[in-house]
């Protein structure tokens, strides 16, 4: 009985110290998940406008951490560098000025210039951007071929 309660706390000890390492070759490997090359050379002349100054709010709903984001600081990088400084590009993260929905209806009011939405929420909008969720709503890779290539919709 002795051996077997001085065992427990050198057990739990031992777990605790191999979860902690685990743990923290999770938060390793996910930091280094996030890191991306650095952007490229912006390439091209200024772009002559008509000398005003303009800001374009961009709004994504994604985290900074993702490829959109990424995209959208080249975006920034390029506008900025060939405008001269005359546009400039204030970026929003993770759905800080709303949802792909409300950034949508900014844009058409006219409070937002950009927005890059997922095609999913937007259907209920524009019913007809729900062709770009048709891959997704097969069970398998084989049947959204099987289904355009069937004569009939029975045989999906």
């Amino acid at each position: 009985m002795k051996t077997t309660t001085r065992t427990l706390p050198l057990r739990r000890s031992l777990m605790s110290l191999l979860t902690a390492g685990v743990l923290g070759l999770g938060s390793l490997s996910a930091v280094a998940a996030t890191e991306m090359p650095p952007l490229p050379e912006v390439k091209g002349d200024v772009v002559q406008g008509d000398g005003k100054d303009y800001s374009l709010k961009f709004n994504i709903g994604l985290t900074q951490s993702s490829a959109q984001y990424r995209g959208l600081e080249y975006f920034k990088k390029i506008v900025e560098q060939r405008s001269d400084g005359h546009i400039q590009v204030q970026m929003f993260h993770s759905a800080q000025l709303g949802d792909d929905l409300q950034s949508v209806s900014a844009l058409q009011a006219g409070t937002l210039e950009m927005t890059s939405p997922s095609t999913s929420p937007m259907v209920n909008m524009f019913p007809q951007f729900a062709v770009f969720d048709l891959p997704f709503c097969s069970p398998s890779r084989k049947s959204p071929t099987r289904c355009s290539m069937a004569r009939s919709a029975s045989a999906c």
